[in-house]
Formats: C-alpha cells, structure tokens, sequence
C-alpha cells in the first residue's frame, strides 16, 4: 500500500466519523419514542414517552387490574394482582421495541417510533 493510499483512507474514515457523529448529535433521543397500551386487543392509550413524561395508568378494575408508571423516560409495570407477577419482574421499557406483557390480563405495552391513531 502506499503512502498516498494510506492517507486517502485516513481521511475518507475521518470524515466519516465526524459525518456519523454530527448525524447522532442533531438527533434528538427522545423524539418519536410512544408508549402504546393495549388491554385484550384494544387499543387503551398512546403516550409520548419523553423524560418529562409522568403518568400513572391503571389498567383494568377493582377485579382485574396493572398499575403502570411512566416517569423520567421509563415505563414500569409495578402492580398486578395477576397469580405469576411476571410482568412486575419484567425489566423496564425505554428504548423502540421493549415490551412489558401481562398474559393473564392480556395487557401489552411497548415503545415505537411510530405514533399511533387512537
């Protein structure tokens, strides 16, 4: 290889670098991020999910219930009188594509990018 050949590569990666790295700083982080929830295949709400975001859903009854917490960017299922509490142990969801799901209540709530009509 030579020299020349060595400094056209250096210099095509370093404008890539700096082209890659100008693209993810104007991209703001919480833009376009949407907490849906659905209970029994209904559609029930659709949230922005921003860090100032702050909401206390409850979803269900007296009988049935999910008590959801959306705070500072994060969405949490922190209460449910379902038998297995799987979707209390699930981690929380911040990030597009991050599911919490409670099969016994048949709730599901996810982060999209996509705003949803309601």
């Amino acid at each position: 290889m030579k020299k020349n050949d060595l400094i056209l590569i250096l210099i095509v990666a370093a404008i890539a670098a700096v082209a890659l790295i100008w693209m993810q700083s104007a991209k703001d982080p919480e833009a376009d991020r949407w907490v849906v929830i659905e209970s029994y295949g209904e559609l029930l709400e659709v949230i922005p999910l921003t860090e100032s975001t702050e909401r206390e859903i409850r979803i269900g009854d007296d009988a049935v219930y999910n008590l959801v917490i959306i705070s500072q960017g994060v969405v949490n299922m922190i209460e449910s009188d379902c038998p297995d509490q799987i979707c209390v142990e699930t981690k929380s969801a911040s990030e597009v594509g991050d599911m919490i799901v409670c099969l016994p209540h048949q709730v599901i709530i996810y982060i999209t990018d996509q705003p949803i009509e309601e």
